[in-house]
């Protein structure tokens, strides 16, 4: 379970509550539900390139997550997989940061060491177990 959300100064950035950090872990929070449900669907989706499976697929899913998100979206063809690409350009004069994620994953053998199958998401003890859910189609959201 998340820890409650803060209340006074934040002990470690020595900030008021309205802080731009505060603002961010507030969303964050508000949109956990929906962004856990994206997370599962997602590495729901196998996306083996070394097998070339559902990788085009898994292309499309994150298409639509950052669309969703509000970001301009396109998919650009490569001589192996697609690469997806997503801007947002609506704070002029701000630094711009670039992400940076792949969304394949290696094969998952051998098979018999997954306590559970590793394309069906699993939660125990507020850990998520799937393929790709460290590395990296978890850090594309």
């Amino acid at each position: 379970m998340p820890p409650a959300p803060r209340q006074g100064k934040n002990p470690v950035m020595n900030q008021p509550p309205s802080s731009p950090l505060d603002q961010v872990l507030r969303t964050a929070e508000a949109n956990r539900e929906e962004d856990l449900s994206s997370l599962l669907r997602l590495v729901a989706q196998p996306s083996i390139s070394a097998q070339n499976v559902g990788v085009r697929e898994c292309a499309a899913i994150e298409a639509e997550l950052l669309q969703r998100a509000g970001l301009a979206t396109r998919k650009i063809e490569t001589a192996a997989h697609p690469m997806v690409y997503g801007e947002w350009l609506k704070a002029p004069g701000k630094s711009t940061v670039l992400f940076y994620g792949h969304y394949d994953v290696q094969p998952p053998d051998p098979l018999e060491l997954w306590e559970t199958s590793p394309f069906e998401p699993t939660i125990r003890d507020g850990r998520i177990y799937a393929r790709g859910v460290a590395d990296n189609k978890a850090h594309e959201l």
